[in-house]
Parts: structure tokens; sequence; C-alpha cells
């Protein structure tokens, strides 16, 4: 995760940081890709979706 990813997620989301980053990096590459598709998928929704 870059700088800025590691500053986007502890602004936005309280998450332990080095934890999380403990977890990604314990993960396979398959398992990334499918996380990184489905949050893709759940910000464009939520950018595409003016009824919220």
């Amino acid at each position: 995760m870059t700088d800025a990813g590691y500053e986007a997620v502890r602004q936005h989301t309280g998450l332990d940081i080095e934890r999380l980053a403990c977890v990604l990096e314990s993960l396979q590459s398959e398992q990334c890709e499918r996380i990184e598709a489905g949050l893709t998928l759940l910000f464009n929704a939520v950018r595409g979706n003016e009824k919220c």
C-alpha cells in the first residue's frame, strides 16, 4: 500500500493500519485481487448512486 493509501485508511476508517498491512501481506495474490475488485465495485456503486 502506498503512503497515501495508509493515510487515507487512517483518516477515513479508524482501522489499525499496521494490522491491516499485516493481514494484506499474508493473503495470496488472488485474494488481494478479489478484495481490490470488490472495493472498486463498491466505490463505483457509491459514486454512481445519486439516491444516497
